[in-house]
């Protein structure tokens, strides 16, 4: 079965959010989803460049993550799907808070957050300065605060 895809190669100032239900969204240029919200219900959306966009939320679905600063400025919002460093390089969320409520962190990616989380459902904070560990089947989560 081949999902529809769509790839935006060009950056843009749209300011509106986006939202994936299905197929395949690709980014092919810097801030090329603008400035607004990521939203994803289902498919699986590959982001390989610097975004600015100023929240994602995850819901179902897959979210690669090819590039440091994939993730723009706001916070991630993980309540189901999977979510994956594909970039080969941690990716750090300095600038926003991961709020993890669902889903499953990629077994190979490396993460780490320099401010708050949001931990429910899924991780516990064992102690300040301590590495995360999953509750459910996700890989550990190493951090520091």
């Amino acid at each position: 079965m081949i999902l529809p895809t769509c790839t935006i190669a060009t950056s843009n100032s749209y300011t509106g959010g986006t939202v994936l239900n299905g197929g395949v969204l690709n980014d092919a240029a810097a801030n090329s989803l603008g400035g607004g919200s990521l939203a994803i219900s289902g498919g699986t959306a590959n982001l390989n460049n610097a975004q600015t966009i100023a929240s994602a939320t995850l819901g179902a679905g897959l979210l690669n993550l090819g590039n440091q600063a994939a993730l723009g400025s706001g916070p991630l919002t993980l309540s189901g799907g999977s979510l994956d460093n594909t970039s080969g390089l941690p990716i750090t969320l300095s600038a926003s808070a991961l709020n993890l409520n669902g889903g499953t962190l990629g077994a190979y990616a490396s993460w780490s957050s320099s401010l708050s989380m949001s931990l429910t459902g899924m991780a516990k904070r064992r102690s300040s300065n301590a590495a995360m560990s999953p509750v459910g089947p996700a890989p550990a989560i190493r951090t520091v605060f």
